[in-house]
């Protein structure tokens, strides 16, 4: 039987999280990553499209992070495939994005140039559409339900 070593944080001790836009403090932020951060990072991978990621984001209490601001998809200008030829030994196959194909519902972020880490992205959903708050972790309580038990309170917020 194969054993497997403790899950510690000396397993990616040299290992980055990704830069992200710090909106509160107006800046790029990158750190590096614990095993909590992994855990939580291979979940979102593994268990992807199949509805658990609003619950684990919930669990553990970052779901007004994370579904909160601008969210930014994936890069159209300066990629490989723009100039990519079948020739060029960058060309991986087919062009990710036709813009007169899939026209960009809310258009392009193009930062402060090329040193601009989020230059070329597309903005995948605008600050105004993710207002997660504090109050949504609860949901409200149907007020049927209420009508049945009077000693019942409505969750805060609602």
């Amino acid at each position: 039987m194969q054993e497997w070593p403790p899950l510690t944080n000396a397993l990616i001790a040299n290992v980055w999280d990704a830069s992200w836009w710090d909106h509160e403090q107006n800046r790029t932020v990158c750190r590096k990553m614990n095993m909590l951060d992994e855990i939580r990072r291979e979940r979102a991978c593994e268990l992807f499209g199949e509805g658990f990621r609003l619950d684990d984001l919930k669990r553990w209490g970052i779901a007004h992070i994370n579904l909160t601001g601008q969210k930014l998809g994936r890069r159209v200008y300066n990629t490989a495939y723009i100039t990519a030829t079948a020739n060029d030994a960058t060309y991986f196959g087919e062009p990710a994005y036709y813009p007169e194909k899939y026209p960009l519902l809310y258009g392009v972020y193009e930062g402060d140039g090329p040193t601009d880490p989020d230059y070329g992205r597309s903005i995948a959903t605008q600050r105004g559409n993710l207002l997660f708050s504090q109050r949504d972790y609860l949901s409200p309580i149907p007020r049927e339900q209420m009508r049945l038990n009077p000693a019942l309170l409505q969750n805060p917020g609602w």
